[in-house]
């Protein structure tokens, strides 16, 4: 499966991703960061979602294993902020 960033720039395997949450309290933004592994065993952090509250980033992450655990799954795209509805 492909996971496709929220802005749709970045593009890589599920199999060489490992997903980190991390909370900026100063900015109030919940972000889903990427950290790929290379070849080289280099690991590249990439964000790839920002989201207004906790609640939609914890949203995004159960549609990314809901689309996982599917037959047909060819790719994922975190979906953007205000698509979110909680």
């Amino acid at each position: 499966m492909r996971l496709i960033s929220q802005n749709g720039k970045l593009d890589i395997p599920y199999s060489n991703s490992v997903f980190i949450e991390t909370e900026d309290n100063v900015s109030d933004r919940y972000t889903v960061s990427v950290c790929v592994s290379k070849l080289n065993l280099n690991f590249t952090l990439k964000e790839f979602a920002v989201y207004t509250t906790k609640d939609r980033l914890d949203l995004a992450m159960a549609l990314l294993r809901e689309r996982y655990e599917q037959k047909d799954k060819k790719y994922f795209q975190f979906p953007k902020d205000e698509e979110m509805c909680i």
